[in-house]
């Protein structure tokens, strides 16, 4: 019952439509963090490793916080290691943002880049 509302809240919060793009809980509030969509990622020529170009970015939507909220719970619940050890390995994204196409980043203004200065990022 537990998770049950524990998928609930966190498919509401983080379906987005806030003061933020992107969806965050409380926590993610208050640490001025937003999850967002990221089906694809870039580095941006000339700036440090830890800034990257997501597209589209945005709000996830419902049907994709449900998928990441139930994937989250599912793998703490059964595999619990796996997302730490998965964190350091794929640009710190954990392993059910990576399968349901989001990233947690943190509330910044945006930056603006030609696509002559985007590098891919091999998933």
């Amino acid at each position: 019952m537990h998770r049950m509302i524990v998928c609930a809240y966190e498919t509401c919060f983080l379906q987005g439509r806030t003061v933020f793009q992107g969806g965050a809980t409380v926590g993610k509030t208050l640490l001025a963090l937003t999850v967002v969509r990221a089906d694809k990622l870039f580095n941006i020529r000339g700036q440090q490793s830890d800034v990257v170009a997501l597209i589209p970015g945005g709000d996830i939507g419902w049907e994709r916080a449900a998928r990441r909220s139930i994937t989250k719970n599912l793998v703490f619940a059964f595999l619990f290691p796996l997302p730490f050890i998965t964190a350091a390995a794929n640009q710190n994204r954990c392993a059910y943002d990576v399968l349901c196409g989001t990233m947690v980043v943190e509330v910044i203004q945006p930056l603006k880049c030609d696509q002559s200065e985007l590098i891919p990022i091999e998933s």
